[in-house]
């Protein structure tokens, strides 16, 4: 209490004097804990990003290459082991998304012969129409739904050396469930033909 009796009746220049002193204490003192702080406890962990395409055939393994220990306590990644698959790899799974999609696409065949209307002569008009629309309907789910893998495969394929021109023409543009079936069963045929190819190198 003394102390502050004799501040207050301290002239005012004293008082900013003192005032400063104590200022400069202060942030001295806040400088002091800034420039003891480890320098990784300063910066932020960096964000861990990953972009891969969808055509890559890499594996992120399952461990990581090196881990750094930051200040106060936080761990970030700073580097991933990346692997590559073996050629092993790489030919079951083409052999196995091909001879999946087959038997997919055959499936889907049976599924829709099972739903199929009463066949009727074009004589039974209303028969006939409901025969022809169920058809189509076939046809453009097949095209919507499996055309483009079935190109993805058969591309796949090529490289490896396999070309089915009729195949690829009635994919292309099937006409009838009965050619939406055929794709199934020459999709099949051409996966085995890989399957062997490759086992005998």
């Amino acid at each position: 209490m003394l102390q502050l009796d004799r501040f207050t009746e301290a002239p005012v220049p004293i008082k900013i004097i003192i005032t400063i002193v104590w200022a400069g204490v202060f942030f001295a003192g806040l400088w002091i804990l800034w420039w003891r702080t480890p320098a990784t406890a300063k910066t932020p962990a960096p964000e861990v990003t990953s972009q891969m395409s969808d055509s890559s055939s890499k594996v992120v393994a399952g461990t990581v290459g090196q881990v750094q220990q930051g200040g106060a306590g936080s761990t970030f990644i700073t580097h991933v082991a990346v692997n590559e698959p073996d050629s092993d790899r790489q030919t079951q799974d083409l052999y196995f998304r091909a001879i999946s999609l087959a038997r997919e696409i055959l499936q889907f065949s049976a599924d829709r012969q099972k739903s199929e209307p009463p066949y009727g002569p074009p004589s039974d008009r209303l028969n006939y129409e409901r025969q022809i629309s169920y058809s189509r309907t076939t046809v453009a789910t097949y095209t919507e739904r499996y055309s483009w893998r079935v190109t993805g495969i058969l591309e796949e394929l090529r490289r490896e050396g396999l070309i089915d021109r009729s195949l690829e023409s009635s994919n292309a543009h099937p006409t009838n469930p009965l050619g939406v079936e055929s794709i199934g069963h020459d999709l099949t045929k051409i996966s085995e033909q890989y399957r062997i190819a490759q086992a005998a190198k």
